[in-house]
């Protein structure tokens, strides 16, 4: 899987899917987007062959906990 970022659109990485279906991020794309190993992220499947990684913040889960 390649990832190309809004934050530095030069640039792209290559990450793994283990066979559990856990993708490793490469810290330095880690340190650019503000993530940090245990995140959680949705994914948004464009309907293109891409999709859309957004980092899920707390007040989103918490909203969403609150309206279900």
């Amino acid at each position: 899987m390649t990832i190309q970022t809004d934050v530095k659109a030069d640039k792209s990485w290559s990450v793994h899917v283990d066979e559990e279906g856990i993708l490793t991020f490469p810290e330095d794309l880690l340190d650019q987007l503000g993530w940090k190993e245990g995140d959680e992220i949705n994914f948004i499947d464009k309907k293109d062959g891409s999709f859309i990684l957004e980092k899920v913040n707390e007040v989103e889960v918490k909203d969403l906990s609150i309206a279900t």
